[in-house]
């Protein structure tokens, strides 16, 4: 970088973040206590009162005075130097040194831009290693980081699929910021839960809210697992129950695959805009119950059942509760035995 004007004479700033060293103010301090003209470089040299200095550690504490501004020549007599008030130095300095910063902030800014070409050519599937096209991610904080930078450079389409029942609403109102500034860009972003968010509050809260920006959110009656694609080029998948992995696939062809299994489940789901009916519950309530007769023909245990329809142990229970009510049963082994003569039904 080009060094900068510090005052009205030769002297000129060095870096834009360099300061005094302490032999440098050391000189400076000692010149203060001469009277008159103070002095040639050579006579500075000479009378700075450290012996342990060689002249050579003296010449170059002179010299980046001078660079800095603090000591410039006499313009009567060149020969001699003379100090500057560092208060004026202070401003002409931090001027040119601010000047400085918002030219590099500026050029940071517009580095996205200059390397987006090669950043496309270097993530082009024809250009990859295939070994590179699925990336096994190890950690939350890991995970979270490439599922941001992905969003970030979503540019047409965000697909998430999100199972299970209730989230934590600050982990909400954190989504809900990042989904708008999505839809404020442009991009399409739908969103696929399982039923039971339709009982949840905050949850209803947040999907009134981005479906009003632009969004589309749907909920179905069945176990899906998590997954988000973005632009149709890359997609992540958790890998096991702890949700510590993931996978980042971008081979087009898995994400492909992995889109059209979406698009199947987006078509058997329903619409849900936040709102909640007394119609729409009850629907909805039959429709968790006919999945709770299928799983329990099939023979699912009950932990099981509830996490696949995205409820609590709690709420399952109320649901078994409600279905012996309407078969007039009282027992488990009477509520099985209903059921059996209802399986070819189910």
């Amino acid at each position: 970088m080009e060094s900068t004007p510090a005052h009205g004479g030769s002297g000129t700033a060095v870096g834009p973040f360099d300061f005094p060293s302490p032999r440098a103010q050391k000189v400076y301090a000692d010149m203060l206590t001469w009277s008159g003209q103070h002095g040639t470089a050579d006579e500075v040299r000479a009378r700075v009162p450290v012996a342990a200095w060689s002249a050579e550690d003296v010449r170059r504490s002179v010299d980046e005075l001078t660079e800095l501004g603090l000591a410039s020549p006499d313009p009567d007599d060149p020969g001699y130097l003379v100090l500057s008030d560092p208060r004026l130095v202070e401003a002409q300095l931090g001027a040119a040194w601010r000047r400085a910063a918002l030219d590099l902030l500026e050029r940071s800014s517009d580095l996205a831009e200059w390397l987006r070409p090669l950043t496309r050519k270097n993530r082009d599937p024809l250009h990859a290693d295939p070994a590179d096209l699925i990336t096994h991610l190890s950690g939350k904080p890991l995970i979270r980081a490439h599922i941001s930078m992905a969003m970030t450079e979503c540019t047409e389409e965000l697909l998430t699929a999100q199972p299970g029942g209730s989230r934590p609403e600050r982990t909400l109102k954190a989504v809900q910021a990042d989904v708008s500034a999505l839809l404020d860009r442009g991009v399409s972003v739908r969103t696929l839960y399982q039923h039971t968010v339709r009982h949840d509050g905050p949850t209803r809260a947040y999907v009134a809210a981005v479906t009003a920006h632009g969004a589309k959110v749907r909920t179905l009656d069945e176990l899906f697992d998590r997954l988000i694609i973005v632009d149709r080029k890359i997609a992540f998948i958790p890998i096991g129950r702890a949700r510590e992995e993931a996978m980042m696939v971008r081979n087009s062809a898995l994400v492909s695959f992995l889109a059209k299994i979406f698009e199947r489940s987006w078509l058997r789901s329903e619409t849900f805009n936040g709102g909640r009916s007394a119609k729409d519950s009850a629907d909805i309530t039959s429709s968790l119950q006919e999945t709770i007769i299928r799983y329990l023909i099939a023979g699912e245990g009950d932990a099981v059942i509830a996490k696949k329809i995205g409820v609590s142990q709690r709420t399952y229970a109320s649901h078994i509760a409600r279905l012996k009510s309407q078969l007039c049963v009282e027992t488990r082994f009477q509520l099985g035995y209903r059921l059996a003569l209802l399986s070819k039904t189910y």
